[in-house]
């Protein structure tokens, strides 16, 4: 498993803003994770606090900086986070 946790920010609002909040970053990461048969991107779920990818080799997919892919690119779900950070944070402050 391999996640992008907001677990520190989890008492400060309602939890239905936070996961609207993930939600924004979760669709970018989703724009921007590798394809190759679509296991690893259906693997992505919303948990009360992360952001999860399921699929065993993620993690791998995510850090492997010399592969090359035809769709999608390595460190998907940080620059999903780096693309979206302010648009997540004000959903959070609403």
């Amino acid at each position: 498993m391999f996640e992008l946790t907001f677990a520190r920010l989890k008492h400060l609002q309602s939890p239905n803003r936070l996961k609207d909040a993930m939600e924004i970053v979760a669709k970018e990461a989703d724009r921007l994770v590798p394809v190759d048969t679509g296991a690893l991107k259906n693997s992505q779920e919303i948990h009360d606090d992360a952001i999860v990818y399921t699929a065993p080799y993620g993690v791998y997919v995510h850090e492997d900086l010399t592969a090359r892919h035809p769709h999608g690119e390595a460190k998907f779900l940080e620059k999903a986070w780096s693309n979206k950070r302010s648009d997540f944070m004000k959903k959070f402050m609403e």
